[in-house]
């Protein structure tokens, strides 16, 4: 699908929206999947019980809010770093499909070895907290900082299969350059999180 109608598909106001603009391209929208709205619509939740416990008569009635709260937190937070992962923005998830003129893996177990067994080995929180310097900021667009956001993370899909051409992920090596590249990776996704919740907290006082 080209960018053009894409960007026309994301103008949708909601995921069905979005799927009915994605068939009338021709595209499935199980094949594109529906990321940006799914971050959307946590925002949105959480914005909304964060109102909720502003206006809460007592503490015995927050204490009712504050569980949805976290738990809508923890399920943007696994959504969010989804999207900083380059291989979620793509169809090339698990390995390369289809034409492969650069020789990319095609190994299916590709998504495990670098989020899970390369990473738990090698990335560790102090990491995170060096690269993720970024003062908080308050989107005054959230859909737009979504997209940008995404948009971004999918530049380093090529970056990411180049670097596994050189040296395989792998839980028992790393490379500086892999280290490095992971370590971007999910402080971006860190610090889109932060701007998330900080954007829903202070969003929420208003209107």
């Amino acid at each position: 699908m080209t960018s053009e109608p894409l960007t026309r598909a994301l103008a949708a106001r909601d995921r069905w929206g979005f799927a009915d603009s994605l068939r009338a391209f021709g595209v499935s929208p199980q094949v594109m999947g529906v990321l940006p709205y799914t971050m959307l619509e946590y925002v949105s939740r959480w914005r909304n019980s964060f109102r909720l416990w502003r206006v809460a008569p007592d503490s015995t009635v927050r204490a009712w809010i504050e569980p949805r709260i976290i738990d809508d937190a923890g399920i943007l937070g696994h959504f969010v770093a989804d999207g900083s992962n380059p291989h979620h923005t793509t169809k090339h998830f698990n390995g390369w499909v289809g034409e492969n003129p650069k020789g990319y893996t095609t190994d299916t177990r590709f998504h495990g070895r670098i989020e899970s067994q390369f990473v738990q080995a090698h990335v560790e929180e102090a990491d995170l907290r060096a690269a993720a310097t970024a003062a908080p900021q308050v989107f005054d667009n959230v859909r737009g900082a979504v997209v940008t956001d995404l948009q971004r993370t999918n530049r380093s899909v090529d970056s990411l299969y180049a670097l596994d051409t050189a040296t395989p992920f792998r839980e028992e090596s790393a490379t500086p350059e892999q280290k490095a590249f992971a370590v971007s990776r999910m402080a971006a996704g860190t610090t889109m999180l932060r701007d998330l919740w900080y954007t829903a907290w202070v969003t929420s006082a208003r209107p």
